[in-house]
């Protein structure tokens, strides 16, 4: 009683093998962003900001992205829109970095994944963002049926990370 989940946002993904793609406009160009809960931010890789004839400016001194592959000098350039799911956010940063990927432009990272409720349907090829209201603890797997599905409860973030959680792997905590 008293629960109200408002749908924010539906994002179609597309599988490019292993991972999950969603379309964007970016300065009215259509682009596909790699969906990247661990990013901590939203990225574009040189070769697109250059296609997209967006300016660049430097980051504060230090400040460089690091991955599994190792750290580069990174950017930061403005969209003046990011259309996506139907809706134009206006002036949208992106970190500017990394070597690329094909078929993609970029990175959708934490500060549009991480800012509300989020459901990965993959297999359905969707992810769709929820506002819930006094919803407390409800499980909201309202498409799963019968099929098998987890929940993970999401722990208090930090400046750097929104969506962190403790998952058993192997009989190991991995955070």
């Amino acid at each position: 009683a008293g629960c109200v989940l408002s749908k924010l946002a539906e994002l179609p993904v597309t599988m490019l093998g292993l991972r999950p793609t969603v379309p964007v406009k970016i300065d009215g160009n259509d682009a596909r962003l790699m969906v990247d809960s661990g990013a901590f931010f939203s990225l574009l890789f040189p070769g697109a900001a250059a296609q997209f004839n967006m300016r660049l400016r430097e980051l504060p001194a230090g400040m460089d992205i690091g991955g599994i592959n190792g750290t580069v000098k990174a950017s930061l350039a403005t969209a003046k829109s990011l259309r996506l799911a139907g809706q134009t956010l206006s002036n949208f940063d992106f970190i500017v970095g990394g070597t690329g990927e094909s078929g993609v432009a970029g990175v959708l990272g934490e500060n549009i994944l991480g800012t509300e409720d989020i459901e990965y349907d993959l297999p359905e090829g969707m992810i769709r963002l929820f506002n819930p209201k006094g919803c407390g603890n409800a499980n909201f797997a309202y498409w799963v049926g019968t099929k098998p599905y987890s929940v993970v409860q999401l722990e208090p973030g930090g400046p750097t990370h929104l969506i962190i959680a403790t998952v058993v792997l192997n009989g190991h905590k991995v955070k």
